[in-house]
């Protein structure tokens, strides 16, 4: 079998340990111990080869045998550098997994290349992004047979007399590619070294978002549904369960949205059910002496229905997640609650104003544990962006977060993360490069890629002021999906560096804060876009304050959470632009069909009468009860032909019934008058659409019975008048012959 030369001088042979397989068994106990989606959701772990291993220093020889694909598409990965942290003396193994996409066997050859030390930042990331094949040739590998989708790890050792490690420490670039595999591209990994300590450390702290989902079902559900939501947010093995994870073993801080801890209004029987529900059909009478109410007309009160099922209900998402912030040692922030999107809502502002910002609980629910506000822009935290959220808190945020790079104009020369802006605000300013390496490992297989990463970046800030203390903020940005044994993996690896002083990150608000400026980037930020544009963020204005008008007569959030304004206006929502214009059209229609689910009866009423009882009938359509429906009517014509005495009626109406109400009103003239009938929430929110009742008014006034009284009297005393002048009657005395006087 043919060797490959290595470039390398002549030593003796070295017997290099197989990795292979504790890479493999590390990642899934790692995975098994810390809950990982990959044991919850069944994700195809990486199948690995074992093989012997005999390195020499002119040629290196592996025994593989075909196994299952990966999961992966990528020919060519290295998963795991040892030592992370390379000092004088040691040698380097490099575990890189191969696999053959191809439709043929194959027999790759492994070369590694290592390059001089480098110097900044900028070179670092260079380096990641298109990694050079040219570097000098430091080991290499080859696999006699790869067959069609098999999968092999090769440890691959650089041997200490190869590696020229500058003093005092550095990172030197490490870049692997294979020749006869196909779709194998150069993959670049690092070394990071340190000879001797002539430095000051980096303080670094941690904080991770504990932010909502762009979950349209919190808004659009009903209240069972909303419940629902809530629970698959916070549940086990959820993503938030997957950062709480990673805050308990690396001793992150967590900042977290405080609406997570709110307590979800539960469905009563008389409300559970949606707009779509089933009730019975029913119609009622109120009476003058009585407030309007509404019967079914079965004459069922709705006691069955009214009794509650407690055994089926589940614990309160909220109420689950604040006990298990208030058990929790690790540090917590709050953002105002919802995380609204102050970025978007001041550049759609025309005067780049802010709304009131809602306030954060200044403790931890259910403990005395003082817990800070912080605001976190998106996109931007310009010094327009700070002086908004300021005057817009009735309570001062403890500190303002803002990326480094929207701040540093220099990408070689970073800030501290505490600082003072001009206005003298206190800043917190991130590392988002670094914080951007975290939000990668989203598995095993990103742990080592990131990890040297990270070391790398961080070395390279460290040599941009060795002699200076400096603390540095990692915060990775929202909605943060990791994977735990690689996130933690990660962190452990950057705390264990030894030019890396851990502290947490609540330590970072109180210690001194740096004069170095706060720069306004003049660079558009990056970044997903919101969709709270101008045009937007009005209609959701809009509908917010008709969500709250109306809320009081639909169960205080049953159909209507009382949050909706607070969630479409989150930052949660950022490169979700189709989910939320749909959500926001959802609560549209919904709020349309339970305005007009509820009417005033046109009808047509003769009222003869100087005095009576006007009847107007309501009708609720829907399938939940409407509550605290204020009758309002308005009698057209000047002067008014028909007065109305009684004040505005207020109903509580049941899902499709009808209810009567009787109004005191007085007949002033003949005619027919046109009542205007409106109905309104408490709030003054319209329902239905404004009704008009006609009423022919012929009144029985006093005055005319009195005409007819005097009239009849009149004739009354002409007759007596006749009688009593006529006299008596004579007789004649031809009449009185012949009659017996005696």
């Amino acid at each position: 079998m043919s060797r490959e030369p290595l470039d390398v001088p002549r030593r003796h042979p070295r017997v290099v340990r197989p990795v292979a397989s504790a890479v493999a068994a590390c990642a899934l106990t790692a995975c098994a111990a810390l809950g990982t989606p990959g044991a919850a959701s069944g994700r195809v772990p990486r199948d690995v080869s074992r093989g012997a291993m005999v390195a020499s220093d002119t040629a290196t020889e592996i025994s593989a045998t075909p196994t299952a694909p990966r999961a992966t598409s990528d020919a060519l990965q290295v998963t795991e550098v040892s030592p992370q942290v390379l000092a004088p003396g040691q040698d380097v193994t490099l575990a890189v997994t191969l696999r053959n996409t191809g439709t043929r066997p194959a027999s790759p050859t492994v070369r590694v290349g290592v390059g001089p030390r480098l110097r900044t930042r900028t070179d670092v990331s260079d380096h990641a992004t298109a990694p050079r094949g040219d570097l000098p040739r430091a080991a290499g590998a080859t696999v006699p047979a790869l067959h069609p989708g098999a999968t092999t790890t090769v440890p691959v050792t650089i041997p200490a007399g190869t590696l020229h490690l500058p003093r005092p420490y550095g990172v030197l670039p490490v870049t692997v590619t294979s020749t006869g595999l196909p779709g194998a591209r150069a993959t670049a990994t690092f070394l990071p070294y340190q000879v001797v300590k002539e430095y000051q450390p980096l303080s670094i702290g941690v904080a991770l978002p504990v932010t909502p989902d762009p979950d349209p079902a919190v808004l659009t559900g009903d209240q069972a549904a909303r419940l629902a939501a809530r629970t698959r947010m916070t549940a086990s093995g959820s993503r938030l369960d997957r950062i709480l994870t990673v805050a308990d073993a690396a001793d992150a801080t967590l900042l977290v949205d405080p609406s997570l801890l709110v307590p979800e209004a539960r469905p009563t029987a008389a409300t559970a059910g949606g707009p779509g529900a089933n009730r019975p059909h029913a119609s009622a009478t109120g009476s003058p002496s009585s407030p309007p109410t509404s019967v079914p007309a079965d004459g069922n009160t709705g006691a069955k229905a009214a009794k509650s099922n407690d055994g089926d209900r589940v614990p309160d998402p909220g109420t689950a997640f604040a006990r298990r912030l208030a058990d929790s040692d690790r540090d917590v922030w709050f953002l105002p609650p919802g995380d609204p999107d102050v970025s978007a809502l001041a550049s759609a502002a025309a005067d780049a104003s802010l709304p009131p910002l809602p306030q954060a609980p200044t403790s931890r629910p259910g403990t005395r544990r003082a817990v800070r506000t912080l605001v976190w822009p998106a996109g931007t935290a310009s010094s327009q962006v700070r002086k908004a959220v300021f005057d817009a808190s009735s309570r001062p945020p403890a500190a303002v977060v803002m990326r480094e790079t929207r701040t540093d104009p220099d990408p070689d020369r970073t800030g501290p993360a505490p600082r003072r802006d001009g206005a003298g605000h206190h800043v917190l300013v991130v590392d988002d490069r670094m914080s951007a390496l975290l939000a990668h490992t989203s598995g095993p297989a990103d742990t080592s890629t990131t990890t040297q990463r990270l070391l790398a970046d961080s070395v390279a800030l460290l040599g941009e002021s060795p002699g200076v203390a400096r603390s540095v903020l990692l915060l990775p940005d929202r909605p943060l999906d990791p994977d735990p044994a690689a996130l933690t993996a990660a962190l452990r690896a950057l705390r264990g560096a030894p030019w890396i002083a851990p502290v947490d990150a609540d330590a970072l608000l109180t210690a001194p804060t740096s004069p170095t400026p706060v720069v306004d980037a003049t660079t558009p930020p990056t970044g997903p876009a919101s969709p709270l544009v101008t045009e937007n963020l009005t209609a959701v204005r809009t509908l917010a304050d008709r969500i709250d008008r109306l809320r009081p007569s639909f169960g205080e959030g049953t159909f209507l959470p009382a949050d909706a304004g607070e969630v479409l206006l989150s930052t949660r929502w950022r490169g979700e632009q189709g989910p939320w214009s749909e959500t926001r059209t959802s609560l549209q229609q919904r709020v349309e069909h339970l305005s007009h689910g509820v009417r005033v009866v046109p009808s047509a009423i003769n009222f003869f009468a100087e005095h009576g009882a006007l009847q107007i009938t309501v009708v609720n359509d829907l399938d939940t009860e409407v509550r605290d429906v204020r009758l309002h009517t308005d009698v057209q014509g000047r002067p008014p032909r028909l007065v109305v005495h009684s004040p505005p009626q207020t109903l509580t109406i049941r899902p499709h019934s009808r209810a009567t109400v009787r109004l005191d009103t007085e007949a002033v003239a003949a005619g027919v008058v046109p009542v205007t009938v409106s109905l309104r929430t408490t709030a003054g929110a319209p329902l239905g659409e404004d009704a008009t009742v006609r009423v022919r008014v012929q009144p029985t006034n006093g005055w005319l019975l009195l005409a007819a009284g005097g009239v009849v009297g009149i004739v009354f005393v002409l007759g007596l008048f006749r009688a009593i002048r006529a006299g008596e009657r004579r007789v004649a005395a031809s009449e009185l012959e012949g009659l017996d006087l005696r």
